[in-house]
């Protein structure tokens, strides 16, 4: 009796997945299907930022987001029906706001960013996507928030952040669409010449883009 149940349970499964297969490749052979996945899309997106930055004696501080902007333009490459490939050009804003025994600071970081990002679409209105980003840093400022002088941090902090960014995206009618990421920076920002401890950036993204599409 159990080995005829557990025949029948594969049979069954064995033929959910064909039928299942079947409507899955009928629906990406109707026009609506390859209507909706372009080949290619480029467009611009913008968003806000909120920021923070992290280090291993985080407890010595008390640390608190910053919002930025993020402003630019992505490319997106459907090499299947589902995956695509979008590498994004950014300008990035992020950096924290703290405080110690001594100062409470905002350090405001501003990166031409890059991420390289593989998508995937279970569905034309949904995506989820991840890959890593590369940072060049063009300026570094700190505002004191008790005086209110702003200090040029450019020498506190090295040139480049890398880390890695995921998320999900949403599709919507009129070529729009709206992400939300979070970043996790991997090296660390700060040099022993600034700071004592070794800080990393870590943010979530809101972005909305325009798509245009060609087949």
């Amino acid at each position: 009796m159990k080995k005829t149940m557990l025949l029948l349970i594969a049979v069954l499964m064995t033929s959910v997945f064909y039928s299942a297969t079947g409507q899955k490749r009928s629906y990406m052979n109707t026009k609506y299907y390859k209507r909706s996945l372009p080949k290619f899309s480029f467009g611009p997106k913008a968003g806000v930022n909120y920021a923070t930055q992290s280090c291993p004696n985080i407890d010595d501080y008390d640390v608190h987001r910053i919002p930025g902007i993020n402003l630019g333009g992505y490319f997106n490459y459907f090499f299947t029906h589902q995956f695509a490939v979008q590498p994004e050009l950014l300008y990035s804003v992020k950096g924290s706001r703290w405080r110690d025994a001594y100062d409470h600071m905002k350090d405001v970081l501003t990166y031409i960013e890059i991420p390289v990002l593989v998508s995937y679409h279970p569905v034309r209105t949904f995506n989820i996507h991840a890959g890593p980003q590369f940072g060049h840093l063009i300026s570094a400022r700190q505002k004191d928030l008790e005086t209110g002088e702003i200090s040029n941090l450019r020498s506190f902090y090295e040139e480049y952040d890398i880390g890695i960014t995921f998320g999900a995206e949403a599709v919507f009618p009129f070529r729009l669409n709206i992400s939300l990421r979070y970043f996790h920076g991997l090296l660390t920002v700060t040099n022993d010449y600034g700071y004592v401890d070794p800080w990393k950036n870590n943010y979530f993204q809101v972005s909305a883009g325009y798509r245009f599409s060609v087949r």
